[in-house]
């Protein structure tokens, strides 16, 4: 009998550890893994506290001012109000994410390819750069885990959400 429990508890232990791992690569989106189109670096580096992440070029510009048309901009407080009159989309995002950083550069390198009515919002979730407010708005939009985008309307209601992707499942999903 005690033959067998040594056999069981590693039998066990790689059974919880092969459906934890299952669980984990389920369902994940084959197209977020770096390629040269999505490796990019942004056009300008931008400190996480600015509120550009990625906007069009422009030479004659404040870079920190955004433009009018298609943004990528990161969370601060009132972006929410500032970009009602604009089709939003939260990117909730982890700086420790493997697939949420790839995304993140690619947004930053195609906004331009984004429609003009479009606010890309990055809300930091779950990472050592997460604000009150942010964590506010993964509980509010029922946000579970990093990489999730929500489309809301002009007065906040939720029009779609879908996990994972970058620039094409953005145009793909958005309403």
């Amino acid at each position: 009998m005690q033959k067998f429990i040594l056999p069981l508890i590693i039998l066990g232990i790689i059974l919880v550890f092969g459906g934890f791992a299952a669980y984990t690569f389920v369902d994940r989106p084959t197209n977020v893994l770096p390629t040269p189109s999505t490796t990019a670096e942004p056009k300008e580096s931008i400190a996480p506290s600015e509120t550009p992440v990625g906007t069009p070029a422009q030479d004659d510009s404040d870079p920190n001012e955004t433009t009018s048309g298609a943004q990528y901009v990161a969370h601060t407080p009132g972006i929410l109000a500032e970009t009602a009159n604009s089709r939003r989309v939260l990117f909730f995002y982890a700086n420790w994410c493997p697939t949420c950083r790839p995304a993140d550069a690619d947004f930053a390198a195609q906004v331009e390819s984004l429609p003009d009515d479009v606010t890309v919002i990055r809300v930091n979730y779950d990472d050592s750069e997460t604000s009150a407010e942010e964590r506010q708005l993964a509980n509010q939009y029922s946000v579970t885990y990093q990489h999730t985008f929500v489309q809301i309307d002009s007065s906040g209601e939720v029009v779609t959400t879908w996990n994972g992707g970058q620039t094409d499942t953005l145009l793909k999903n958005i309403q």
